[in-house]
């Protein structure tokens, strides 16, 4: 049986999603996470829609514009992940 590409996964969306989700909840935009990170908005358009794979340093920065602690966002995350969808909780980070 051929092996599917990590980025199409349940799991690969969770983190797009949940990545998307905090980003929103901290009230910035693509073009803010792009600045932070020192790229396009294009790019993290791109990430954002799974047309990008996006590493694990580049979700540390990620977690970073958007104001959330790396090992939060991996608690967040895994959460999300149990759950099989994105849990919406009151910002507590």
């Amino acid at each position: 049986m051929p092996r599917r590409k990590s980025n199409f996964t349940s799991e690969y969306k969770i983190l797009l999603a949940t990545l998307i989700g905090l980003r929103e909840e901290s009230g910035r935009t693509q073009e803010d996470v792009a600045k932070a990170m020192n790229r396009s908005q294009s790019v993290v358009s791109k990430c954002e829609l799974g047309l990008r794979r996006i590493d694990i340093v580049e979700v540390r920065q990620y977690c970073r514009a958007i104001g959330v602690k790396f090992p939060r966002f991996a608690e967040i995350y895994e959460a999300n992940i149990v759950a099989g969808t994105v849990v919406r909780k009151k910002r507590t980070y």
